[in-house]
């Protein structure tokens, strides 16, 4: 929770140190306070946005809207690599059991195909996922990968990650806009 509060609330990321988890092998971790990455306002404001419009709800308009200021294509993609499991955004104009037979009859195909074939496959959704580099926020590879940290110990702990970061996220909305205080 602490880490939720210090990137949403305080617009800060450390990058943790790489651990090895062994319960034989006891280790001490040295945490070096020069890693952290001070997150620009309108960062943590669509950070926030993403989080309790977009990732809570499914929305994929919400996605999509932040994720091509980004320069970043294919939100459902883009909401399952942020959440670390696979994603469906829900979208007005998709109907979810034409896509799911799609998806199905696309991965049958894939696993079909050589491993060449796999991966000029793979190359294309890559080209669509990062379509323009050059706007993505630097601070978002830093705070992927404090997120990829924290998620593997909530999950370990059994906790439920998305609520977390989602009511740390409404509570960063709260404290920037006043209105929303009764």
């Amino acid at each position: 929770l602490v880490t939720y509060i210090v990137i949403h609330i305080r617009g800060m990321s450390h990058h943790s140190a790489l651990t090895h988890s062994n319960p034989s092998y006891p280790q001490l971790v040295l945490l070096d306070h020069g890693l952290y990455v001070r997150l620009s306002d309108d960062f943590r404001k669509e950070w926030s946005t993403l989080w309790a419009r977009g990732l809570l709800r499914g929305d994929y308009t919400a996605v999509e809207k932040i994720t091509k200021k980004w320069g970043v294509g294919l939100p459902d993609m883009f909401a399952s690599v942020t959440l670390s499991k696979p994603v469906k955004l829900s979208r007005k104009d998709r109907d979810m059991k034409e896509e799911q037979e799609r998806l199905r009859r696309e991965l049958t195909e894939y696993m079909g195909m050589s491993q060449y074939e796999q991966s000029v496959v793979m190359k294309k959704k890559l080209k669509a996922f990062l379509q323009d580099t050059d706007k993505m926020p630097k601070e978002l590879v830093f705070l992927m990968r404090n997120m990829r940290c924290v998620y593997h110990v909530l999950f370990l702990e059994g906790e439920n990650r998305k609520l977390i970061s989602t009511v740390c996220a409404g509570s960063y909305k709260a404290t920037t806009n006043p209105s929303a205080h009764p």
